[in-house]
């Protein structure tokens, strides 16, 4: 991701370099800055011999890893909140203030800042509020939103039941917000397994007795916020009663 003076954040409006986007139509020459966000947020200004250097050498632009908030696994590039940056002297600062201070550095030795995203895929139950609105894709993408698995009750004769019978409703604070069911998955229940199964041993992970699969979301994708209840109601078999409450500190057990 290149930050642009056009660029849709007002806190970008400074970062683009006058001389080393000049000519658009050339190649760009990126020097590759290897570190820990950690190491680039917290020594930001001590940026200016590497930058003199990479200038020295005929490139016009820098690019950095990420400086998002990594996950607890330290992978810089599974992003646990795109709002802040990895914490520096136990404090977390606005990705959009340190953004400025490096791409002001950058172009204040004629060169361009890049910084890499990663923008398929987020950590674990991370705390991206705008998940809903960005589509189903990042929704799978972010496994934070299937870190749990609420199981009911088996359904007897499943098999032998006409899916159109398969149906299930989402109720939140009691006002219906979605109604689904195994006719809504493409193809039925029966494909989806084979597609996951199938999807599974060609990766190398061939599934085991004792696993479970979740259907999805066969509702739909609702919105609930801390201290609301859910209900979802599995006709003629069972309903599962929920409540949302905020996220526990530290690892899941």
């Amino acid at each position: 991701m290149e930050w642009r003076s056009s660029g849709a954040s007002a806190a970008f409006s400074q970062v683009e370099s006058r001389a080393a986007l000049s000519d658009r139509n050339a190649a760009r020459k990126i020097y590759y800055l290897d570190a820990h966000p950690a190491q680039i947020v917290g020594a930001a200004t001590k940026w200016a011999p590497h930058l003199r250097r990479a200038h020295a050498l005929g490139f016009d632009h820098v690019c950095t890893p990420p400086v998002f908030a990594p996950a607890e696994s330290g992978d810089l590039f599974l992003a646990a909140d795109a709002n802040c940056t990895a914490v520096v002297r136990g404090e977390r600062a606005p990705v959009d203030e340190v953004v400025t201070r490096l791409a002001t550095l950058c172009r204040d030795h004629d060169l361009a800042l890049l910084l890499d995203v990663v923008l398929d895929r987020v950590a674990a139950g991370s705390p991206l509020a705008a998940i809903n609105d960005l589509g189903p894709t990042v929704v799978v993408s972010d496994f934070g939103n299937n870190a749990g698995l609420l199981l009911g009750p088996a359904i007897p004769d499943w098999s032998r039941r006409r899916l159109e019978s398969l149906t299930c409703e989402t109720f939140i604070e009691e006002e219906r917000v979605g109604r689904g069911g195994a006719a809504s998955l493409p193809g039925g229940l029966l494909e989806a397994v084979a597609f996951a199964l199938g999807r599974c041993a060609r990766r190398g992970l061939p599934m085991k007795a004792g696993y479970v699969i979740s259907t999805g979301a066969a509702t739909g994708i609702h919105e609930i916020s801390i201290g609301e209840s859910a209900r979802v109601k599995f006709d003629g078999v069972a309903q599962l009663l929920c409540r949302a409450v905020p996220a526990a500190k530290g690892p899941r057990a």
